[in-house]
């Protein structure tokens, strides 16, 4: 493996985190934990999961997920809508503050790839995201 390599997808990850702990510590964001935003952001993405979906998309207990989300309902930033057609089932919604919560998440990451664009040429950003997608399908083959 090429540490240059480790040591700069490292240094990305920091500088992403480092922008979402200053996104968490604004006043806009009601005190929420990392994961607390990285559930909103899913709920908002994969537009109102079950509690089930959930927990499959972060890799955690249905159980463990209903915790987060307890809290997230109890900080008016989702809430639960029973199933139309399954009524054992509900579905997560955000509230308006939960809405707005994951805009700003959403602009956060527009942010940081404009940024990670910004000394590319439009070839260099064609080959970066091919490449970057290329890499992702083989972490998501080894899950």
């Amino acid at each position: 493996m090429h540490q240059k390599f480790v040591d700069i997808i490292t240094l990305l990850i920091h500088k992403n985190e480092k922008m979402e702990d200053d996104l968490i510590n604004s006043s806009d964001l009601n005190g929420i934990t990392p994961k607390q935003l990285e559930v909103v952001d899913l709920i908002f993405r994969f537009h109102n999961p079950t509690i089930t979906e959930l927990s499959g998309f972060l890799g955690i207990t249905k159980p463990s997920a209903t915790v987060l989300i307890d809290r997230l309902c109890e900080k008016k930033l989702t809430k639960r809508i029973k199933s139309d057609t399954d009524r054992r089932s509900a579905h997560l919604h955000l509230t308006q503050e939960g809405e707005k919560i994951a805009m700003l998440h959403k602009d956060l990451h527009t942010t940081f790839a404009k940024k990670l664009m910004g000394n590319l040429n439009r070839n260099e950003i064609q080959s970066l995201s091919e490449m970057l997608e290329k890499a992702l399908q083989g972490i998501s083959n080894q899950d």
